[in-house]
């Protein structure tokens, strides 16, 4: 059997975006794995990718597929429609093949019977509140047209769906079907046309997963699934997924959603990969020169300035916002600390009454950038300091006035929180968190299927984060 990847960058630099893991190492280690893993079993593993995939899989990883397809560069798709990629290489099969997502890691061939299986998936999935919630959202937009199949089997109260970390099979005009379907309904809306409001809306499972389902059950098509049966679509867990600690023992291993953010999950990877292809982990290491720089031989520390230089730099930017803060009567930044304690609000909202909350940036708060010239181990102690891990990627750190201590409240951040910041200051006014969620979700690329509810989960911790430490808040403190 033929196997298929899809490696699409969306424009992006695979050395410096995560793609959804917590470092882009991660991601390249994860396609490492993955793409190794397969051809232990299969002599036939090509790749579908866009010149940037080509450059760091091929040329500097030197994975070893057996034939490369650059077809992406020209590919017009909005980054949040990742899974139309997949789609696109799917449609390019003109021969029975399976196609492989790059988190998916397999220490053992599929069997026969699924290998020769007409239409061949992961799993069916059992939909739970997190498909209703995202059918609800593509229905809040009576201008979307769903097929009537769709629409009908909406209708039984049920929605059927498959998860795609394998997809193929044999039968190729059922295949190319479901793929016109797909586009055709992509296309019909146009969701990838940036001007229209329906392009905001995420529906990858919808597009990918349901409408399969859908049509493979109208038709009466025999699906072979991998995992042997149903699951719910919240209910993938560690041990039976992402557990890499007994890699021999299991069939595939599926590190998707938040299982990319779990550090256990992804030290896991980087140790099967020194146990099993120490010279590709290598090349991946070298790829990263500043991070692994006893590897690489890059220069541990280029700053001209010392240690102690650099955290009296720090020290005297909190000196100079304490005695400017200094002038804020104790009424006044009363008042702003109250504001601050809001938040619980947001935490206990249910989601409809969530995104209508209003959510302000906290004008008392100063941001410093991390300057690049500090000494590493002045950020060392600084990250100490806060209580942060060594690799934790501090950008910037915020501060504002306070009751307490010193009357100084610092919080290190990293640049999504910045981000997040940034977006809501620039809005000028009151930002809705529904509003603010969907324009966050757009600074992502997801590449697996199940990836989506990944980043809602992140990008809605980050902004509680930013509520709790007082630098957004749900009332408006005065400047």
């Amino acid at each position: 059997m033929r196997i298929v990847q899809t490696f699409w960058t969306a424009g992006q630099d695979p050395l410096k975006h995560s793609f959804g893991w917590s470092h882009p190492q991660y991601n390249l280690m994860s396609w490492a794995l993955s793409c190794l893993s397969l051809r232990e079993h299969y002599d036939d593993v090509e790749l579908y990718t866009d010149s940037a995939g080509y450059h760091i899989l091929i040329e500097v990883l030197g994975l070893p597929y057996t034939k490369t397809h650059v077809v992406f560069d020209d590919f017009k798709c909005l980054p949040h429609h990742w899974a139309l990629a997949k789609i696109k290489t799917y449609s390019m099969q003109t021969e029975p093949f399976i196609h492989v997502d790059g988190d998916v890691y397999l220490p053992q061939p599929l069997p026969a019977d699924i290998v020769d299986a007409p239409l061949i998936v992961q799993n069916r999935e059992i939909g739970t509140s997190y498909y209703k919630e995202m059918m609800d959202r593509i229905l809040t937009y009576s201008t979307i047209r769903i097929p009537d199949y769709v629409a009908e089997n909406l209708g039984n109260g049920s929605l059927a769906s498959y998860n795609m970390g394998f997809f193929g099979g044999c039968d190729m005009d059922f295949i190319q079907r479901y793929c016109h379907e797909a586009f055709g309904f992509m296309e019909d809306n146009h969701m990838n046309d940036s001007t229209c409001e329906h392009s905001s809306v995420w529906c990858n499972i919808f597009f990918e997963q349901v409408l399969l389902a859908v049509l493979a059950d109208r038709e009466g098509i025999r699906v072979a699934d991998v995992l042997g049966r149903s699951i719910e679509d919240e209910g993938y867990t560690v041990a039976e997924f992402s557990d890499l600690e007994r890699y021999e023992e299991k069939q595939f291993f599926h590190l998707l959603g938040g299982h990319k953010r779990c550090r256990q999950n992804y030290e896991m990877i980087e140790k099967t990969m020194l146990r099993l292809y120490p010279d590709c982990m290598m090349r991946l290491l070298r790829a990263f020169p500043k991070r692994n720089m006893r590897i690489s031989g890059y220069e541990r520390n280029t700053s001209k300035m010392n240690v102690q230089a650099s955290i009296a730099q720090y020290e005297d930017i909190l000196e100079e916002k304490g005695c400017e803060w200094s002038a804020i009567s104790t009424e006044r930044l009363l008042d702003a600390e109250r504001k601050c304690t809001e938040y619980v609000s947001f935490i206990k909202a249910e989601d409809a009454e969530r995104d209508n909350l209003p959510i302000y940036t906290n004008p008392m708060a100063y941001v410093f950038a991390t300057p690049t010239e500090w000494h590493k181990k002045a950020v060392r102690i600084i990250k100490q300091k806060y209580g942060c891990e060594d690799d934790f990627p501090m950008a910037y750190i915020a501060m504002r006035p306070c009751l307490q201590m010193k009357g100084i409240k610092e919080t290190p951040l990293v640049d999504f929180q910045k981000k997040i910041l940034d977006i809501v200051d620039a809005h000028g006014s009151a930002m809705p968190w529904g509003k603010l969620k969907t324009l966050l979700h757009k600074e992502f690329v997801a590449k697996s299927e199940a990836t989506q509810e990944g980043i809602r989960v992140f990008a809605e911790r980050q902004t509680i984060y930013l509520l709790r430490n007082g630098l957004l808040t749900l009332s408006r403190i005065e400047k």
